[in-house]
């Protein structure tokens, strides 16, 4: 029968001597899915398609859209679902930007956020990028989703209906597939040190290993690492690999839950990177669960 060497991440399979080049496995729930060297479309984006009027004090999906020409790769229906499907089984980030067609209205009254294509519900893990100018960004983590379908709604609040138009081609909708970790216990975060966070995968999807006190055993290659803290205040977050400390800001925006912010991270050879966190200006208790990491291997 046909064998695979390797990690969970499928690199060659052969008959014999053999190369298969299509891989698909049956599950119950999933269907076949493409395990495929190559085969896994990691990531897709959508530009919106001319302007779209919003109506005053509600949320409304973002309809027409047209590939992005940035993500060569999406699924070329994907503009008629108003919005993105990621096939199979998967751990993901999605990025939303909602751009207005002017800055007139103020920031705490413009809004976006990522949601459910087939129940508009909104995902948890999520929270505000930036607001900036005309500008609403906003990123959501789904840890692990089946065909999920995702769709982006905008609020505006306004008495101006030309301060209620979205802009094509700078509205924008995105999705990349990661690796899902989570911290594990309850962590002390102080101004005058480094604190280290164990984390570890909740489900299978993760790609690569966990040690306690050791942290994510990663190959070498480069790295988009998207932090997510339950309401860090001004803190900040540090990836380690060699003398490198790749730090970020975390902070939360307006009423967002989550502070969320993205990194890209080098890493030599394969190494294990323990993430700390650190507090700029008042101590913080982050306790088990509240802060995630999703990994996605650009090359």
């Amino acid at each position: 029968m046909p064998m695979q060497y390797g990690s969970t991440e499928v690199g060659q399979v052969f008959f014999g001597a053999t190369e298969i080049e299509e891989v698909w496995v049956h599950d119950a729930s999933l269907g076949w899915v493409d395990l495929s060297p190559g085969g896994r479309i990691t990531a897709q984006g959508l530009l919106k398609d001319g302007t779209q009027q919003l109506g005053s004090e509600t949320w409304q999906k973002v309809l027409g859209w047209r590939l992005d020409p940035a993500f060569p790769d999406t699924d070329p229906t994907s503009p008629s679902t108003s919005g993105l499907v990621i096939p199979g089984h998967a751990s993901f980030m999605v990025t939303g930007i909602a751009t207005t067609t002017n800055s007139n209205v103020t920031e705490s009254n413009r809004d976006a956020r990522i949601v459910d294509g087939a129940s508009a519900e909104a995902f948890t893990l999520q929270g505000l990028v930036r607001r900036e100018g005309a500008t609403t960004e906003v990123a959501a983590i789904i840890p692990g989703g089946t065909d999920q379908r995702i769709a982006m709604q905008a609020y505006i609040s306004s008495s101006l209906s030309s301060s209620r138009v979205l802009a094509a081609d700078m509205t924008k909708l995105s999705y990349r597939l990661g690796s899902y970790y989570e911290s594990q216990e309850d962590v002390e975060v102080t101004t005058s040190g480094d604190a280290p966070v164990n984390v570890a995968p909740i489900n299978s999807l993760a790609q690569w290993p966990t040690a306690a006190g050791s942290g994510i055993l990663l190959p070498a290659g480069t790295y988009q690492v998207t932090w997510g803290v339950l309401w860090p205040f001004q803190s900040r977050g540090r990836f380690p690999v060699g003398a490198n400390e790749n730090e970020v800001y975390l902070h939360y925006i307006g009423d967002s839950d989550y502070g969320i912010s993205t990194q890209t991270v080098s890493v030599p050879s394969e190494t294990y990177v323990l993430p700390t966190l650190r507090a700029d200006t008042f101590p913080m208790r982050v306790q088990a669960g509240e802060m995630f990491l999703l990994i996605s291997k650009l090359a």
